[in-house]
């Protein structure tokens, strides 16, 4: 007879409150009456009392109750006498489950528990056939009882080799899919043999982390005709310490930022570590954390790296036994920045709305994607054909006058694979004859070659309290799905005061089923109900 928490057989010593009770219970006394006690001669008055218990039967239920309830607590089971108690000379099964979960290589646990399954398949008997299971969160089979390919499986080589070749896995510990896998495998086996062993016995060899254990509504059971060893490895309450996090960001240019996290994985002890930062193979910065039970802290370093394309490294911590989660490494390559070209006058000293917003759009910060530049009209024909100098993405916008040379590079310029944000703004002219010969370039050398027209601004001039609203959009653009949501799909606050008025000339449906020029956004009608296009997508060229 066992026990599996022996702890509560502390509760036979409530058996005395059963006794204490019936011992302190007084009887009631019988009053004797007299008729005188003049005759009664003077004599010292003693009082002799004496206890007896009483309902001795009684006192032993409560007893018994007690004591049925303290062995209930305790759990108690009969080992299987036939089998272990069996005789070696009897044939057996035997599978060694091999933990080699990520707790697992705190402080040579690991090697702790192969040299006990090397004693274990050296001590079998000469007809006994072992297997081998390696487990974390899923088991793996490394040795079976029987294989129709290995005529060697099932013998203590076979399993000895299959013990010293096991390695560490990064993955959490399950022990019920372990113990189900060596059930499966003894019944597999039992299934295919002629005549079945006398034992099956499973040697479960791990540090027995609460993680693995099962959750209340498992209702798995381990055959009865199996029989259990559970062989521990470490010790309990041991000290682990991680870097669960590492983020690499630069604040300034010629310098990067590395941030870690650090937690103490121990529920009871204070743990101290040293974190040092290591780059290109050389220690680069170090520092001293302590860290309370249960919890984590953040470690930062800056280093410099200008001039450097990119930078690999890892924070170590030192002095931790589980030496599997004490590395995080981190590279930080510097990202290829894209030309985004401005192709706008040279007027500074105006507040154009397009140079203004790109500028604090894409500020010049080294570790955009993006890189703005701003040119004047005057070198688009040597900038965008230039396959070395032409840019990702070309912005056409504050322009005073667009000249008919400065449109064929535009249009060529597309036509070889470039991208093209075109904003027509021709109605903040002085000059009306500039005014018609932009317009001209526009249309023919431009849009026309897109099926759309320029028919000029809505109004001759901006009008104050006289605006134009949005009304139609298409969010599933990729220009505007990102904006598609709640939180930004209000476009009621966006006034327009003037536009111009683009009409789509041709169209035509392209092979991927996609409309060509197809509008995108669309203003509220005039007053003649017709609904001009505010934005249009256009493909030409290959």
């Amino acid at each position: 007879l066992a026990f599996l928490a022996p702890l509560f057989l502390g509760g036979l010593a409530l058996l005395v409150a059963p006794w204490l009770i019936h011992q302190i219970r007084r009887p009631e006394r019988e009053i004797t009456r007299f008729s005188s006690l003049m005759f009664v001669p003077q004599t010292r008055k003693e009082v002799i009392e004496r206890r007896r218990l009483q309902h001795i039967l009684l006192m032993l239920m409560r007893m018994a109750m007690l004591t049925l309830l303290a062995l209930a607590f305790a759990r108690p089971y009969w080992r299987n006498p036939a089998a272990a108690g069996a005789s070696t000379q009897g044939a057996a099964w035997h599978i060694i489950l091999l933990d080699a979960s990520y707790s697992m290589g705190d402080s040579g646990w690991f090697e702790q528990a192969r040299a006990k399954a090397l004693s274990i398949v050296a001590s079998l008997g000469p007809a006994d056939r072992v297997g081998v299971i390696v487990f974390d969160r899923t088991p793996k089979t490394v040795a079976p009882l029987v294989s129709d390919e290995n005529p060697s499986a099932g013998s203590p080589a076979a399993a000895r080799q299959a013990i010293e070749s096991a390695q560490l896995s990064e993955e959490t510990t399950a022990y019920v899919p372990a113990l189900e896998a060596a059930q499966a495998m003894f019944a597999s086996v039992e299934s295919q043999s002629a005549r079945a062993a006398e034992r099956f016995v499973i040697h479960l060899i791990s540090d027995f982390q609460r993680a693995g254990l099962p959750d209340k509504n498992n209702r798995w059971k381990l055959d009865p005709r199996c029989e259990l060893r559970c062989i521990e490895v470490g010790r309990a309450g041991s000290e682990n310490c991680a870097i669960e996090d590492v983020s690499v960001q630069e604040p300034k240019q010629g310098e990067l930022q590395v941030r870690g996290k650090v937690r103490n994985w121990s529920k009871a002890l204070k743990a101290s570590r040293e974190i040092k930062l290591m780059g290109h193979g050389q220690e680069n910065a170090r520092t001293a954390l302590t860290i309370e039970p249960g919890a984590a802290r953040q470690v930062a370093f800056r280093i410099p790296v200008a001039g450097a394309p990119s930078f690999e490294g890892w924070l170590e911590l030192n002095g931790d036994p589980l030496a599997l989660d004490n590395r995080r490494y981190f590279v930080r390559q510097a990202a290829a920045q894209r030309r985004v070209l401005l192709l706008a006058s040279e007027d500074s000293e105006r507040s154009r709305s397009a140079t203004r917003f790109l500028s604090s759009a894409l500020p010049p910060k080294s570790d955009l994607p993006w890189r703005l530049e701003i040119q004047a009209p005057s070198s688009a024909k040597d900038t965008l054909l230039n396959e070395d100098k032409r840019p990702s993405i070309l912005v056409v916008a504050d322009l005073d006058r667009l000249t008919a040379e400065i449109a064929k590079s535009i249009q060529r310029y597309v036509e070889t694979g470039g991208r093209v944000l075109l904003m027509v703004d021709l109605s903040d002219k002085s000059d009306m004859s500039d005014l018609s010969d932009s317009s001209d370039a526009l249309n023919k050398e431009i849009l026309s070659r897109w099926g759309i027209r320029a028919d000029g601004p809505r109004g001759s001039e901006k009008r104050e309290g006289q605006f134009i609203q949005l009304s139609w959009i298409d969010f599933d653009h990729p220009i505007f799905f990102p904006l598609r949501g709640p939180q930004f799909n209000d476009f009621s606050t966006v006034h327009f005061y003037n536009h111009q008025r683009l009409s789509v000339v041709k169209s035509q449906v392209d092979t991927g089923t996609a409309e060509n020029p197809r509008v995108i956004a669309r203003f509220e009608p005039d007053s003649e109900g017709k609904e001009w296009p505010a934005m249009i997508e256009a493909r030409a060229g290959e």
